[in-house]
C-alpha cells in the first residue's frame, strides 16, 4: 500500500475523534474508538500486526508492527495522539477536509493527523522500500493527550523496548527537545459551620486555611521558583455556602509548571510535614493530589536528534532546537524510551484554532524528511557506532 500523504490526512480528519470531555454535540459521538479501529484495519490490510489496548472504556492506544519485527533489533517507533480537541466556535466545517489556499482545513489537521499521516506515508514507503532492515520501525497511537495525556502515560506503565522515538506534534519540522512538566495539587480544611452570629459555636475552615495559604505564598512559592523557568500559582479557592454561615470547608487548588530536573517530591514532603505539625490542630488539614506530569527533556549526545538534524540539513531545511511552552506525550514516554524528540509537520499557531489547517507543502516535506530519517537509521544501526 503507497498512500497520499495529502489523501490520508483527508481520510483522518474526516474521522471525529474530539475528546470524549468536549461539551459540544460532536463530541458526544467522538472519542478515539474509530480513528483507532479504522488505524487497525489500514496496518492489518498493509501486512502489519496491530495490538488495540483499552487505557478507558472504548478508549484504547494502536502499536502497528512489521511482519518482519525481529526482537533481537533495535527499534526506532514513530508515535501520534489520536484524539483532538472539540469543535465549538469553529468558523469552517470541522470534518470537511476541504483544500484550498495550499492548505487542508478541519480540525485535527495540524494538530496532529498531518503528521500522523505523513509518519504513516513515509512507514509504507519505505517498508516496501527497505529489503535490509537493520532496526525495527513501529507506529504508535495514543488517546488521551488532549486531556491528561492518560495514553502515554498507560504506555509507560507498560512500555516495551524502544530506542529511539519521534513523537508527533505540529512544530514546523523544527526539533523540540524539551518542555516543563506539571504539578497540581489542593489543600483542604475542615471546620464546623453554623450561623454567623454565633460563631463561637463553629469552627471557620477559612480562618484555618490562611496560615497554610501563608506557608505556600513565602516558603514553598519561593523556594520552587528559584529555577526563573519554574512557575508556582494558587489558582483557585473555594469555601463558604452563604454570608451568614461559618463555613466548614476550605480548598485551594495549585497549579505548578517545572523544568526537568525540579525534584517534585521534595517539596510534596515539605508540604506534607507542614500539614502534619497541624494534625493536631482541629481544622485536620489534607492534601490532595490532583495531577502529576514529568517534564521532558532529549538526552545530551542523541542520535535521534543528530539523524534527524542530518536528514533536516540534506533538504536545506534551517532547524533550531526549541523548548515549547505546551505539554505533550513526550513527558511520559520519556520515561521509559531514552532517545526522545517531538517534532512534525504545522504550525502550532493553527493547533486548536477555530480555523484549523495544515500547509500542504509541509506534509509532503515531512514524509521527505522521515523517509531521509529512516535511511539515516539504516546507515547508523547498520554500523558499529551505535554499539
Amino acid at each position: 500500500m503507497n498512500p497520499d500523504v495529502v489523501q490520508l490526512t483527508q481520510e483522518l480528519v474526516k474521522i471525529n475523534s474530539i475528546t470524549p470531555e468536549g461539551k459540544s454535540e460532536w463530541a458526544k459521538h467522538g472519542g478515539e474508538s474509530r480513528l483507532a479501529q479504522w488505524l487497525h484495519q489500514f496496518f492489518s490490510e498493509s501486512g502489519w500486526h496491530c495490538d488495540l489496548m483499552l487505557v478507558k472504556e472504548n478508549r484504547p492506544n494502536l502499536i502497528a508492527r512489521p511482519d518482519t519485527f525481529n526482537p533481537d533489533l533495535p527499534t526506532v517507533a514513530f508515535q501520534a495522539h489520536m484524539d483532538t480537541v472539540d469543535v465549538e466556535g469553529m468558523s469552517i466545517p470541522p470534518f470537511s477536509a476541504d483544500i484550498h489556499d495550499n492548505c487542508l482545513w478541519g480540525r485535527g489537521a495540524c494538530d496532529v493527523k498531518g503528521t500522523m499521516a505523513a509518519m504513516i506515508t513515509a512507514i509504507m514507503k519505505w517498508t516496501q522500500k527497505s529489503k535490509t532492515a537493520t532496526f525495527n520501525l513501529i507506529f504508535m497511537a495514543t488517546m488521551g493527550e488532549e486531556n491528561g495525556t492518560l495514553g502515554s502515560k498507560y504506555f509507560a506503565q507498560h512500555s516495551e523496548p524502544i530506542d529511539m522515538i519521534i513523537i508527533g506534534e505540529p512544530t514546523s519540522l523544527q526539533p523540540v527537545i524539551g518542555h516543563k512538566g506539571l504539578w497540581r495539587f489542593a489543600v483542604e480544611t475542615h471546620g464546623v459551620s453554623c450561623h454567623s452570629s454565633m460563631p463561637k459555636e463553629g469552627l471557620n475552615a477559612i480562618e484555618g486555611m490562611l496560615p497554610i495559604i501563608n506557608f505556600l505564598k513565602k516558603d514553598l512559592k519561593s523556594s520552587f521558583e528559584q529555577n526563573s523557568e519554574n512557575s508556582f500559582s494558587l489558582t483557585q479557592i473555594h469555601g463558604g455556602s452563604a454570608i451568614n454561615i461559618i463555613p466548614d470547608l476550605c480548598r485551594v487548588e495549585i497549579d505548578t509548571r517545572f523544568q526537568n530536573g525540579t525534584e517534585i517530591e521534595e517539596f510534596r514532603t515539605r508540604i506534607l510535614q507542614k500539614l502534619a505539625e497541624k494534625e493536631s490542630e482541629i481544622y485536620q488539614p489534607v492534601f490532595k493530589e490532583i495531577e502529576y506530569a514529568p517534564a521532558f527533556r532529549t538526552v545530551k549526545n542523541s542520535h535521534l536528534l543528530e539523524l534527524l538534524q542530518k536528514s533536516l540539513k540534506k533538504y536545506n531545511i534551517k532547524n533550531k532546537t526549541q523548548i515549547a511552552p505546551w505539554y505533550s506525550d513526550a513527558g511520559f514516554i520519556s520515561t521509559v524510551v531514552p532517545d526522545a524528540i517531538i517534532w512534525g509537520a504545522g504550525d502550532i499557531r493553527f493547533a486548536h484554532t477555530i480555523d484549523e489547517r495544515i500547509s500542504l507543502e509541509q506534509l509532503h516535506t515531512a514524509v521527505t524528511v522521515l523517509l531521509q530519517f529512516l535511511s539515516e537509521c539504516e546507515d547508523y544501526y547498520g554500523s558499529k557506532q551505535h554499539i
